[in-house]
C-alpha cells in the first residue's frame, strides 16, 4: 500500500444515484459469503452484510494472478484472456465505499464491460465496477490465482485484518 493512502483509487464512472445498486464484479475473495459479510461488518457500521444477489459473470482481456505472498488476487489487463467471476449488484453507495477501503491503494476502482453467464440475461453485456490491480507487476505471481481451489479449502481460513 501506498503511504499516505487509504482506500482504493478511483476512475470508474459517477454513479447516477448513491441509493441505487451498483452492479461490481467479483473476482477473488469477495466472492466468498463469509468474507463478504466479514469485510461489510468490520468496515460498514450497521450496513447489511449478506452477499447480495449475483450471477456468475466473465470480464474479458484480464488475466487474474496470485500476488505473491498474499492470499487474495488482482487482475491485470492482458489481451485475449478472460477472467470469471461473479457480477453482484451491491446496495448503495455506503457498500461502495467499504469495499473501495478493504481493496485498498494497491487496487483501482474502474467501469468495465462484463457478459453474464447463466439465467435469463445469459449473453447480456454489463457495465459493472472491478477492482484492478496497481500495486506494480513486480508483486503478480506466475500463473492463475485459481479461485474454486480458495472458495473450497481456504476462504475460512482468510484475513486480511
Amino acid at each position: 500500500m501506498l503511504p499516505g493512502r487509504i482506500g482504493s483509487r478511483i476512475t470508474a464512472a459517477p454513479l447516477k444515484d448513491p441509493s441505487t445498486p451498483r452492479p461490481v464484479f467479483c473476482y477473488g475473495t469477495l466472492m466468498s459469503p463469509e468474507i463478504w459479510g466479514n469485510t461489510m461488518t468490520q468496515f460498514g457500521s450497521g450496513l447489511d452484510a449478506r452477499l447480495p444477489d449475483g450471477v456468475p459473470a466473465q470480464l474479458m482481456d484480464f488475466r487474474r494472478h496470485r500476488i505473491i505472498g498474499a492470499q487474495y488476487p488482482g487482475i491485470i489487463p492482458a489481451k485475449g484472456h478472460s477472467v470469471r467471476g461473479r457480477l453482484t449488484y451491491v446496495g448503495n453507495h455506503e457498500h461502495v465505499k467499504v469495499l473501495d477501503f478493504f481493496e485498498g491503494a494497491d487496487y483501482e476502482r474502474t467501469t468495465v464491460a462484463v457478459v453474464i453467464l447463466d439465467g435469463p440475461n445469459t449473453g447480456t453485456q454489463v457495465e459493472a465496477d472491478v477492482y484492478v490491480w496497481i500495486g506494480g507487476l513486480e508483486c503478480i505471481g506466475p500463473g492463475d490465482w485459481d479461485a474454486d481451489k480458495f472458495l473450497r479449502s481456504q476462504a475460512s481460513k482468510f484475513t486480511q485484518y
